[in-house]
């Protein structure tokens, strides 16, 4: 059940300077987990942001696991929580339009590496690939945009071919919101 509070009846401790504050509870949990993944504030109709970036802290990876959920450990951005480290995957917070980026960078000697950007439905919203034997330096990159309710994941999975890739910088995983539903 959604709870919203208008101006009138303001939680205690929330101090905004006359301006509009909604706060909408999604879902009955305890107050630290449901803060953490469910919440969304809303000051004079401007909701949070949520985005992320993360990487390998490990160059280069020499596995990443045949189709497999690359398991990026290193954390540059995560605004918003959206990122669990632990999966590998990023739970939307808030239902709306979101963009997400891969760019992966072959390893050195070794044959292509394919990745897909899934939707928890299983769906393949784009792929990268990217080849060491070649070309060294060699780079794939995507950019989509999905709808996704609140609650639902997305991750980067090993679609074939290699299974090393350049880590740290070379290989970077982001999202972020685009426009939350109203």
């Amino acid at each position: 059940m959604d709870t919203v509070f208008n101006e009138r009846q303001k939680p205690k401790g929330k101090q905004t300077n006359n301006k509009k504050v909604i706060i909408i509870i999604k879902r009955k949990e305890t107050i630290p987990s449901l803060f953490k993944l469910f919440y969304s504030v809303s000051v004079d109709g401007c909701l949070l942001s949520v985005a992320f970036t993360v990487r390998f802290s490990m160059d280069p990876v020499q596995n990443v696991g045949e189709h497999g959920i690359l398991m990026f450990d290193s954390i540059v951005y995560n605004l918003g929580d959206g990122y669990d480290p632990s999966t590998g995957t990023f739970t939307a917070p808030l239902p709306g339009i979101y963009v997400f980026f891969i760019s992966i960078m072959g390893s050195d000697n070794q044959p292509a590496i394919r990745v897909d950007i899934t939707q928890e439905s299983g769906k393949v919203l784009d792929a990268a690939w990217a080849e060491g034997q070649g070309d060294l330096y060699d780079q794939g990159s995507s950019l989509v945009t999905t709808h996704l309710t609140a609650g639902e994941r997305v991750w980067v999975k090993h679609d074939g071919g290699a299974t090393a890739l350049r880590g740290g910088v070379y290989t970077v995983f982001s999202g972020f919101l685009v426009q939350a539903d109203q």
